[in-house]
């Protein structure tokens, strides 16, 4: 059962090892000197979550199912609904947002949460039709994103899930990530930092990328 939860994992250079998490599980998390030993080590931490939850009478949830209901959503409704949870954050910020809503539903279900399509910029991953809409501001509330599309209740818990892992951290520190990571990079191939690149990051790379 534990090995149902999905596993949201990034490397981080602070702490020098792989971080993992279990996002439908609040708190769960671990790490490892390398993927495979964080993966085992979270399977672990993820057995005595349920053990303890199951002794003190706390509800244990329910894995997400192997498919999803799709409203057809697309970036924009996305990003509302991020903004709707985290309040007004800034404008980079919402661009990996949203590119990590899209890479592990694409990695946990085999297809995109929407079929807006990334770039290689040189901050990170930026949809060029988000980034369109508020060209020119920094900060981003849902009220200036113009989206009236009602997300399923599976999609919500795709973003939740996401939001439970990255929402906390700031734009900086998620363009970083990216930097750090093979869909930019590969996508960008021998072009230095600092080159303009408006390559599209193909789905089949972010999802076989961040693949565990």
């Amino acid at each position: 059962m534990e090995n149902k939860y999905r596993v949201i994992y990034y490397y981080s250079e602070e702490d020098e090892c792989y971080l993992t998490f279990a996002p439908e599980l609040p708190g769960c998390c671990s790490e490892g000197n390398d993927l495979r030993e964080a993966i085992d080590n979270l399977y672990v931490v993820i057995s005595e979550w349920i053990e303890t939850a199951i002794e003190i009478g706390r509800e244990v949830p329910e894995p997400m199912q192997d498919t999803y209901e799709t409203s057809h959503a697309d970036i924009f409704s996305v990003s509302k609904y991020i903004l709707e949870k985290t309040g007004s954050i800034s404008t980079m910020t919402l661009e990996k947002l949203t590119y990590y809503c899209l890479a592990w539903s694409l990695v946990w279900f085999n297809q995109p949460l929407f079929d807006n399509k990334f770039q290689a910029w040189r901050r990170g991953p930026v949809c060029k039709e988000l980034f369109d809409s508020h060209k020119g501001k920094r900060v981003i509330s849902a009220e200036m994103i113009d989206s009236s599309h009602i997300l399923s209740i599976d999609e919500k818990k795709i973003i939740d899930c996401v939001l439970s892992v990255y929402g906390n951290e700031n734009g900086e520190f998620l363009s970083s990530l990216t930097h750090n990571e093979k869909p930019w990079n590969v996508t960008r191939e021998n072009l230095s930092p600092e080159e303009n690149c408006e390559k599209i990051i193909k789905n089949e790379l972010i999802r076989e990328s961040y693949m565990y």
